[in-house]
């Protein structure tokens, strides 16, 4: 994902290619219908746990006096988060570590900050205090252009999508209007490749930055006992990622940083990715091929002499084409990853 708004120069692309919500700081996958109960607990090893929802996968740690909670979804959803969690443990959520400023893993952070203090990159801190100015400049252009689309539209189909698109932008702005999101920003950063360390009993919860990935802004939290690592969207399990430079992204430095995480972890370790299935490295061994894939096939287009539009329109990767996201997401993979390495 990125800034709230798709700029208007890309909004026709990602209108026909139907990428993104509009009002990014939206979910990085799809929304399904939202169901009374959408969560799933999974036990990992060591008092750590999967909470999986609507929106990015949750991690947390029972330590012996308080949880740290890792990512926290949506607003609406937190309190059922937090039953959620109390059905584990009835010891307060203290820490929040937020891997990345996408709304589908902060949005809830206005439940939880009250009691629980808010961890992640500086970037993450920056990119969420200026949402609510970026929504309100970029809002009416935006709603124009839609407004444009959708008198030509002729397809049903398309006009009900344009439609959904507009009310969700409405949504964003009510939301810009009304936040104080100064009341739930992160106030414990790390600056740079910077690391922290967490100790929550017998615990280390270890805090690592590596650089551009997803976003500039990616944290991956390891728990370092339990031999579990949470890599929030730096890995998509079987899902086609979100791949957006306007958000700092970097297909090179992605794959870099998953270089770096798979050094550093132990070989039964336990990942779980921002979307999709808790899995063992050879998940996130996929992911990254799957990125190292990309990048080999788009620098292949640019060395024979194609554009970038006529790549983006004509490259398939027919391996990864039953993932969750590939016919509507690809095709905006190949141009963002045409753009981070050939800036």
């Amino acid at each position: 994902m990125r800034s709230i708004l798709i700029p208007v120069r890309n909004l026709l692309a990602a209108v026909a290619l139907a990428l993104l919500p509009l009002a990014a700081w939206a979910a990085d996958a799809p929304q399904p219908p939202k169901p009374a109960d959408p969560f799933r607990l999974q036990p990992l090893r060591g008092g750590v746990y999967a909470l999986y929802g609507r929106g990015g996968n949750i991690g947390f740690c029972v330590g012996p006096t308080s949880v740290l909670m890792v990512d926290a979804q949506f607003l609406d959803l937190a309190p059922g988060i937090q039953a959620q969690i109390q059905k584990v443990t009835p010891l307060p959520i203290k820490q929040l570590v937020n891997t990345h400023y996408h709304n589908d893993h902060t949005s809830g952070n206005e439940f939880f900050a009250p009691t629980a203090e808010i961890l992640a990159h500086e970037n993450v801190r920056t990119r969420m205090l200026r949402l609510p100015k970026e929504v309100l400049s970029e809002a009416p252009a935006a709603a124009d252009s839609l407004r444009r689309l959708l008198t030509a539209a002729a397809d049903s189909t398309e006009r009900a999508r344009l439609q959904r698109t507009l009310k969700r932008l409405d949504d964003q702005v009510a939301w810009a209007n009304r936040v104080k999101i100064e009341d739930f920003v992160p106030r414990v950063t790390l600056i740079g490749n910077g690391q922290m360390s967490i100790h929550l009993g017998p615990e280390t919860v270890r805090l690592k930055h590596y650089g551009p990935g997803h976003t500039d802004g990616d944290c991956v939290v390891f728990f370092e006992q339990a031999r579990v690592i949470h890599v929030g969207d730096l890995y998509f399990h079987r899902v086609i990622p979100y791949i957006i430079p306007e958000d700092g992204a970097s297909v090179p430095g992605w794959i870099s940083t998953l270089d770096s995480v798979l050094a550093q972890a132990p070989a039964d370790a336990q990942f779980i990715p921002g979307h999709g299935e808790v899995s063992a490295a050879d998940g996130l061994r996929e992911f990254r091929q799957y990125l190292v894939d990309l990048a080999a096939a788009v620098r292949a287009a640019h060395d024979a002499g194609r554009t970038m539009a006529a790549t983006v329109r004509d490259l398939k990767l027919p391996q990864y084409a039953s993932w969750n996201g590939y016919p509507d997401r690809f095709a905006s993979n190949v141009e963002a990853a045409w753009r981070t390495i050939y800036p």
